[in-house]
């Protein structure tokens, strides 16, 4: 140890400060080197804090504009709501609109079937006026609708159940009678009773001359006995007379078949009927006329008018409550 001393000491001056430059130097170099480092971590995390401030402006713009796009699409989506109800508040209007046509004109159906009910016998027009009106109340889901179909359903019934008359077929058989009565040969004792067609030989004798005016003048005055059945004696005149007469009565029956008109039918048949008994004899011709007349008299050509109205007066109260909430909402 001692000797290593000796040699420390023994060294010269000038290598103890070569060996501290150096030593200083290194150190400088170091100093400089981890400045230079802190000076550019400096400068990053200066540029670092740049660029993140940008990026927060950046994001900040975004975020607005996101913000306004967001509000836009808000505000649109907003609109599109208020249209989309607009939509559907008038597409409920529409329908309301529809179904209250509907019922307009189920309510005109209705009434031309009444008015057709009472005014004319033609109850196939009514039943075809009624299904129109049903058909149309169909196409509404309303429960309120329910008792209208089911009172024209009833009414339908009802005309249905009437018998229908064969207008063409009693017109055809009274003029099958007309015919009948002007073919109609009916026997008397005055058409019988036509003298003889006279013989073109001339008498030859006086005796035979006289015998013939005898006879004629037998043939004026005739004596019968209160014992024989007589039957009427009727003149030519007359029976054209009568036979023209059932025509024209039979002829008003045909016109009161055309226009409903039970008296004046029942009138006319009761006339025809009873000339027709005067001028008649016992014949099947004449008797089977008679019992003609006599099973058409029977028939009625008027029916019991039904009882509509009931299907009106509830679709009449159907539309009167439509129209009350609206009333009250204008009022208020």
């Amino acid at each position: 140890m001692s000797e290593k001393k000796d040699s420390i000491k023994k060294l010269p001056p000038k290598k103890n400060s070569y060996w501290i430059v150096l030593y200083i130097l290194v150190l400088l170099i170091i100093v400089s080197i981890l400045t230079g480092l802190v000076i550019d971590s400096v400068r990053k995390r200066q540029e670092l804090s740049k660029l993140h401030q940008q990026l927060n402006v950046k994001l900040q713009k975004l975020q607005q504009q996101q913000q306004e796009q967001d509000d836009v699409q808000l505000s649109n989506m907003s609109r599109l709501q208020q249209q989309i109800q607009q939509l559907h508040s008038q597409a409920n209007q529409v329908v309301e609109t529809n179904q209250d046509w509907l019922l307009i004109k189920a309510r005109f159906y209705l009434e031309l079937a009444q008015i057709n009910s009472f005014w004319s016998p033609n109850y196939e027009t009514s039943i075809a006026l009624l299904n129109q009106a049903d058909s149309l109340l169909k196409q509404s889901n309303s429960a309120q609708l329910l008792a209208v179909r089911q009172a024209i359903a009833q009414e339908i019934v009802q005309l249905k159940a009437i018998p229908i008359i064969d207008s063409v077929g009693l017109l055809g058989s009274l003029d099958a009678i007309g015919t009948n009565v002007a073919r109609l040969v009916i026997s008397s004792p005055l058409l019988h009773s036509q003298p003889s067609p006279k013989a073109n030989v001339t008498a030859q004798t006086w005796r035979d001359q006289f015998k013939q005016s005898m006879n004629s003048l037998g043939k004026l005055v005739i004596i019968r006995s209160d014992e024989e059945t007589m039957n009427p004696m009727i003149l030519p005149l007359f029976h054209s007379i009568t036979k023209e007469t059932i025509q024209l009565n039979l002829q008003q029956a045909q016109w009161a078949v055309l226009n409903r008109n039970q008296d004046v039918y029942h009138l006319a048949l009761n006339q025809a009927l009873r000339a027709l008994q005067k001028i008649s004899a016992q014949t099947s011709q004449a008797q089977a006329l008679i019992s003609q007349l006599k099973s058409l008299e029977e028939i009625q050509l008027t029916q019991p008018k039904p009882n509509s109205g009931a299907a009106l007066s509830l679709l009449n109260q159907v539309i009167e409550n439509k129209k009350m909430p609206s009333s009250k909402e204008g009022a208020l």
